[in-house]
């Protein structure tokens, strides 16, 4: 399995603390305001690492339809979990069914923010980013599962909406430098 693991720095707490400011909790969203730390913290994350890590131009966008925008044009929505171990290549990586109607990116980066046990308040609960990987649309229709809420995931997750998931092990790695190649070569 090839994970790009980060440590979470102030940086990446800055930013993400930038985010929220702008972010209202949204309707729909099940956790409320922890969702929206989460979320901005994986957003957070991915964009400083392709930005500042990799030296690429990526436009930062943070609205509902998608997150960044690649120099190419093409477009990524990050998804983040809440874990207290490192991910595996069995776990999971979730998309909600609810946000098809709104959101159109090309790419999904799968962000896993790892904290330590009864750490559950505060951006700074997340000491670690595991970048798991990339998929698109188009992936999670081929090899993703439904999954219907009520039902439990590989990760002990009881889904209180339905979502579409995929194993980690069956993403593209996260590599700037292929994953987009690998990906519009699956359409």
């Amino acid at each position: 399995m090839n994970v790009l693991t980060v440590p979470v720095d102030d940086h990446h707490y800055d930013l993400a603390r930038e985010l929220l400011s702008t972010r209202p909790v949204y309707r729909r969203s099940h956790r409320g305001e922890a969702a929206n730390e989460v979320g901005c913290l994986g957003e957070a994350v991915v964009y400083s690492t392709l930005a500042d890590t990799y030296r690429l131009e990526v436009e930062p966008v943070f609205d509902t339809t998608h997150d960044l925008e690649l120099a190419d044009g093409s477009t990524v929505e990050v998804k983040t979990k809440d874990r207290t171990v490192a991910p595996r290549p069995d776990y999971d990586c979730s998309v909600p069914d609810y946000v098809a109607d709104h959101q159109h990116a090309d790419f999904y980066v799968f962000v896993s923010l790892q904290r330590d046990k009864g750490a559950d308040e505060g951006l700074e609960r997340f000491h670690t980013a595991h970048l798991v990987g990339v998929g698109s649309p188009h992936m999670l229709a081929r090899k993703g599962r439904l999954m219907e809420a009520g039902t439990t995931d590989t990760n002990g997750t009881t889904f209180w909406t339905s979502c579409r998931n995929i194993a980690i092990g069956d993403l593209v790695p996260f590599d700037p430098a292929q994953f987009v190649e690998a990906l519009f070569a699956e359409v």
